[in-house]
């Protein structure tokens, strides 16, 4: 589709932009080369709207590596494209990114601005989407806060809604989070089972799972074995998350 002579160029770059930003967490070094080219077929036609969103997807591929400074650049360069043609959705997918950031900075209260800001514009917007994605960002938000009892509320409506919608990479980090809530909660068998599902999914998805998710649901089954003294277990478990982390650069990533 996109090697056709006949598809005109902004639609190839939407496609572009939509296919690297569900790649961010799922195959980083494959959605920036796509926000790559987007941003190039972009500039070469003068698409505002493309360059800004190819920018905004660059970014999430910047925090990945830790590269916060360029990020933020990138992310505020998007910001003011949209500002400058009133597109309100994409200032607030920014805002997004821009929680993301915070959160790998651990700036808490900036996190939670634009974490909060993005779900009530996406609540009372749409489309369901973004809803499931703002819901999962605001609920882990809380939980970094210590804010559990409405961590666990926000977590379970991420699951839920993103459950319906079949977004399986969301779903598996929504998974992710609430375990993670429950092991702050003391519930360690609950915790295991929603880290279990992580795996479930994440080994269904292969190349295609969402790999933050499934290194901090193996990390925490193997700080779980450990705990009861099943060390052959937990050995397995960190030897599947070392393979990981050392594939796909998550040192820094995997515990905020």
């Amino acid at each position: 589709y996109l090697t056709r002579k006949e598809v005109p160029v902004r639609a190839k770059v939407d496609i572009l932009s939509d296919i690297a930003r569900d790649l961010s967490y799922v195959q980083p070094l494959k959605s920036a080369e796509l926000s790559y080219r987007a941003l190039q077929l972009s500039q070469q036609i003068h698409y505002v709207r493309g360059e800004a969103y190819s920018l905004r997807e660059s970014a999430s591929n910047l925090i990945i590596e830790d590269h916060y400074y360029l990020a933020l650049k990138n992310i505020n360069q998007a910001r003011r494209l949209f500002e400058s043609i009133n597109d309100s959705t994409g200032i607030i997918d920014c805002y997004i990114s821009l929680g993301h950031v915070y959160r790998r900075l651990k700036t808490r209260e900036k996190e939670f601005y634009y974490n909060e800001i993005a779900y009530e514009y996406f609540r009372k917007h749409g489309p369901y989407e973004r809803i499931g994605i703002a819901l999962h960002n605001l609920g882990e938000t809380h939980l970094y806060k210590g804010n559990l009892e409405k961590a666990l509320d926000l977590a379970k409506k991420a699951i839920r809604l993103n459950d319906s919608l079949g977004k399986m990479s969301v779903l598996s980090s929504c998974y992710k989070t609430l375990a993670n809530i429950l092991l702050q909660k003391e519930q360690d068998e609950v915790a295991k089972t929603y880290f279990l599902k992580v795996v479930s999914i994440s080994e269904q998805f292969g190349e295609n799972s969402q790999k933050v998710a499934f290194t901090d649901a193996l990390l925490n089954l193997a700080r779980l074995a450990k705990k009861k003294k099943d060390y052959k277990e937990a050995n397995q478990y960190l030897e599947q998350a070392t393979t990981l982390i050392r594939a796909y650069n998550l040192f820094d990533f995997v515990t905020p």
